[in-house]
């Protein structure tokens, strides 16, 4: 059985995560590398 998790973020919290995971999807971007997980993860981070 798997074990699941739920993060409860304030939304400052939430805000300083998907700036952080912005500035990390340009560097990757930069190196021309594929950003489609990190393109998820900012999707879900967005939702509230």
């Amino acid at each position: 059985m798997k074990n699941k998790y739920v993060l409860e973020l304030t939304a400052k919290e939430r805000h300083l995560c998907i700036n952080a995971m912005l500035n990390f999807r340009n560097k990757v971007l930069a190196r021309g590398i594929d950003t489609g997980d990190i393109d998820k993860l900012i999707k879900l981070l967005s939702r509230k």
